[in-house]
């Protein structure tokens, strides 16, 4: 009993429970600490016992929490602050009687390790207890605050708001316009200050060099309202006083805005009460067709005076043509005023139409009409001699006189048989006219039934064009110039067809369709023309290299 006692008086202080920690700090920070999930290594020693298998403990998935961040988008999180902070004092309590506890259970364990027996100590050399791989937990104090202000955050019902430029048409009554802010101020400041007047919808914030503007909306006029009354000139945002105020329209914009309005109803109504009158007049207006350019209004008034009282005169110049109307003082006069169809007026003939009729297109009958060509240059002719000449030959229903280049007039009987005695009489003369007479026929402008193909790949083919739009209808002719192809087809309605293949795939290339104009091919080959050569630095024309 001696011999135990003096050795347990000889006991080495590091036995103790106390010592026992100093050496568990130790093995965390040096390097005999294993790998996550590796089994510390075990002393054994020849005593025949076996040692006991050391189940590694789970791995525990590592949780940083910090609760500091701050949520810059959102700014959600500084209502449900209020609630976090009584969970928040609980779980320091809580941590407080855990130490507690533990320091009591040290105390116990040093009042026992003295008056251990030796067989312990000698178990204790043994098996040496192993040191699991000790990683960063999430605490359950950590757990209980975290889910805690998740619960108040809901309990409250803090929306998450809205950041960014707000809709165009989004109402001025509900917006805040707070200048004088610091450059170096976050979201999360606004929100402490204007959340308490009302629900936010969106923040804006516009950061400057010096200073920076925030945006904000709320859902409703009277929170923007409240909010501006309390905070203007009295809230601080990082010790600096903000100037708040409900955002209204600029002045220069809305004056514009409101002229340009103006002026548009003005032009509006200018436009309106145009077509009015021309609809109220339109009964009472004849429409000049062919008159010679440089023909002023006084020279139509002259020429149609004998026709009744005129009321206005209106003459327009397009190209090298003009065109008038002659709007009268009573419906009356239109007759009177027909009849000068034909007429010459300063050197020219003149056609007279109702004003009804200037749209229209005037359709002859090929079977009953004859084209007189003006193999003579003629410039202007009595439609009296032409009446004179062939009405021997029949009835005449209508006669067009142009004096154009080809074609002198047109003249259309009322039966086939005046047509074709009037044909008998081509190549013969009457009244000093060379008659040189054809058949009428309709004339199909070239192009009217042509298709323009846009991004044509390389190496495309007629051929392979033409299988496409085959089943469209019946194909005239198909040409391929480098990207581009033309179509032409036999009648309108394959025409037609055809643009129901816009946007498809030859050679997996689209292709594009548009209705060919030979007016603007001849207008982009006239640009390309006139574009100017490329100049180099010292201002001489570049000469291109050729291969």
């Amino acid at each position: 009993m001696k011999q135990k006692k003096g050795n347990v008086s000889l006991k080495s202080p590091l036995n103790s429970v106390k010592n026992d920690s100093i050496v568990k700090k130790q093995h965390i920070s040096g390097a005999n600490t294993p790998a996550k999930g590796t089994p510390g290594k075990v002393n054994q020693k020849k005593t025949g016992k076996t040692p006991v298998k050391v189940v590694p403990p789970k791995k525990v998935e590592e949780e940083e929490v910090d609760d500091s961040e701050e949520e810059e988008d959102s700014g959600a999180d500084v209502a449900a602050g209020v609630a976090d902070d009584a969970g928040d004092s609980g779980a320091e309590e809580q941590d407080e009687d855990v130490a507690e506890d533990e320091d009591e259970d040290d105390e116990d364990e040093d009042e026992d390790g003295g008056n251990g027996d030796l067989d312990n100590d000698a178990e204790q050399d043994d098996d040496e207890p192993v040191e699991a791989p000790i990683g960063r937990k999430t605490t359950e104090t950590q757990k209980v605050s975290k889910s805690k202000k998740a619960k108040a955050a809901v309990e409250i019902g803090v929306p998450k708001i809205k950041t960014g430029a707000l809709p165009k048409d989004f109402p001025q009554d509900q917006v805040l316009v707070v200048k004088n802010l610091p450059k170096q101020y976050k979201q999360i400041d606004l929100v402490e200050i204007f959340a308490k007047y009302g629900t936010l919808h969106t923040i804006h914030n516009i950061h400057g060099p010096v200073s920076s503007v925030a945006y904000i909306a709320y859902t409703a006029p009277e929170e923007a309202e409240a909010a501006q009354a309390a905070t203007d000139n009295n809230a601080k945002v990082k010790g600096v006083t903000i100037n708040v105020n409900v955002q209204t329209p600029n002045p220069k914009k809305v004056k514009k805005a409101e002229s340009k309005q103006k002026a548009s109803e003005e032009k509006q109504t200018a436009i309106e009460d145009k077509k009015r009158k021309i609809q109220e007049s339109k009964s009472r207006t004849v429409y000049i067709k062919s008159l010679k350019s440089g023909t002023t209004e006084d020279q139509v008034r002259e020429h149609f005076a004998e026709c009744g009282e005129i009321e206005s005169v209106n003459v327009f110049s397009r190209h090298q043509h003009s065109y008038g109307f002659v709007c009268f003082e009573d419906e009356s006069s239109i007759a009177a005023a027909t009849k000068l169809h034909n007429s010459v007026l300063n050197g020219m003939n003149i056609w007279v139409l109702q004003s009804d009729q200037q749209v229209k297109e005037v359709t002859k009958d090929p079977q009953r009409t004859i084209l007189i060509k003006n193999n003579q240059s003629l410039e202007s002719i009595d439609p009296a001699k032409l009446d004179s000449i062939f009405s021997k030959c029949g009835e005449i229903e209508s006669t067009s006189i142009l004096c154009k280049k080809n074609v002198l007039a047109f003249i259309t009987f009322k039966d086939e048989k005046g047509a074709k005695k009037a044909l008998k009489l081509n190549g013969s003369s009457s009244q000093g006219l060379d008659l040189e007479i054809e058949e009428y026929k309709v004339i199909t402008p070239k192009h009217k039934t042509t298709v323009f193909i846009q991004n044509v790949k390389p190496g495309v083919t007629e051929n392979e064009i033409r299988e496409i739009f085959a089943s469209t209808g019946p194909i005239e002719s198909v040409n391929v110039l480098g990207g581009f192809a033309t179509v032409k087809f036999e009648d309108t309605e394959s025409f037609c067809k055809a643009f129901l293949l816009n946007e498809t795939y030859i050679r997996g290339q689209l292709i594009f369709l548009e209705p060919y104009s030979e007016r603007k091919q001849s207008i982009l080959r006239n640009q390309n023309r006139k574009r100017p050569a490329p100049f180099n630095k010292g201002g001489h024309s570049k000469k291109l290299k050729t291969n």
